[in-house]
């Protein structure tokens, strides 16, 4: 039996012209251009977009009409394939960074940055509800977007990375408790 799909869902080429619209100053200033994405019709919409500059990667994901960011290596896929152990997908997964985390690791101390992906409000169509995100989400990061591409490109990258994945690790300790041993 074939799945109905939504009409109202705001679809890749509309997501893709959002993204144009809300992230310009990522192209223009930061020399960052879409060069990957991929439409899920069939799951809620779901929509990633992906961007790439010189030193890195950035995607853009549209999942069930919440918009997320996060950022990597220019080396590391947009997706990972079908076909790899859950070991792989995990070790995969790792190599993305949440813009949350990032903002927060950059700016530690009495000023840090504590963010939280909002719901979609409810009472909208989703392409409102997306736009409103992506207004919230720019004026959140666009003053740190200097400090993530410059933690993001390669060497500076391999040094501090030790150490983001710990505030990272620390931050779900926090939030979900000390992992239990085997």
């Amino acid at each position: 039996m074939k799945r109905k799909v939504s009409t109202n869902l705001v679809k890749e080429k509309e997501f893709i012209n959002l993204i144009k619209k809300h992230f310009d100053f990522l192209m223009e200033k930061y020399g960052f251009s879409i060069v990957y994405s991929r439409y899920y019709p069939h799951a809620f919409g779901n929509c990633i977009v992906g961007l790439e500059s010189k030193d890195c990667r950035i995607r853009i994901e549209k999942e069930r009409g919440q918009v997320f960011l996060s950022i990597a290596l220019r080396c590391i896929p947009y997706i990972c394939s079908k076909d790899v152990s859950l070991e792989s997908f995990r070790q995969w997964q790792k190599q993305w960074y949440d813009l949350s985390h990032v903002t927060s690791f950059l700016t530690q101390g009495p000023n840090q940055v504590n963010w939280k992906y909002k719901l979609p409000e409810p009472g909208f169509d989703e392409k409102t509800c997306i736009e409103r995100q992506m207004v919230r989400l720019t004026r959140i990061l666009e003053p740190y977007w200097n400090r993530i591409i410059e933690l993001f490109q390669e060497e500076s990258f391999k040094k501090k990375q030790k150490e983001l994945d710990e505030f990272i690790r620390k931050l779900a300790e926090e939030k979900w408790g000390t992992p239990r041993k085997k």
